[in-house]
């Protein structure tokens, strides 16, 4: 993959039959409002549509929002054909409803951050520029040891809510 040192590019998915679509818009406008570059792919994608988009569109990143179960399955069908298609050092990230022991056994799989309802976006764009700044610069000896860390890692948590209507949170 190249790799590009201006813009930020994600590549913004819902894959499986999950048609609770309202968070990734939220989120896709929010990264927009930041400067960063997103390719939509939309709902119902396959997850050989996301590995054939994000070596197609040459993205720093993919994000993925799951809402209806059945996430540990489809994300680790990705995760596995971005292997095989030699992109395992993309980072990706999801969204959704995901149960704590899930979202620990997804990052111990290779998934970069796993954010649950709530999150802030400015969390979650703070954390594609880290995963992608890391992933630029990192060695592969750097990487191996990142990786060995997000086996460790806990799941991130939902900022306190501010109260205020006008909050950028991504509550379905």
């Amino acid at each position: 993959m190249k790799i590009r040192k201006d813009n930020v590019r994600v590549l913004l998915a819902k894959p499986g039959l999950d048609g609770h679509d309202r968070g990734i818009y939220l989120v896709a406008q929010a990264m927009r409002d930041a400067g960063i570059e997103v390719v939509f792919l939309g709902l119902r994608v396959t997850a050989n549509q996301v590995v054939m988009a994000a070596m197609q569109e040459d993205v720093d990143l993919i994000g993925l929002s799951i809402f209806s179960g059945g996430h540990t399955a489809i994300i680790s069908r990705i995760i596995e054909e971005l292997r095989r298609a030699g992109l395992d050092d993309l980072p990706v990230i999801v969204g959704g409803i995901i149960p704590p022991d899930d979202a620990r056994e997804l990052k111990r799989n290779g998934v970069g951050e796993v954010f649950p309802p709530g999150c802030s976006t400015a969390d979650i764009i703070a954390c594609v520029r880290s995963l992608i700044s890391v992933t630029r610069d990192a060695s592969p000896v750097l990487k191996n040891h990142l990786r060995q860390h997000q086996e460790n890692s806990s799941v991130n948590e939902p900022s306190p809510k501010s109260g205020n209507a006008s909050d950028d949170t991504t509550n379905e």
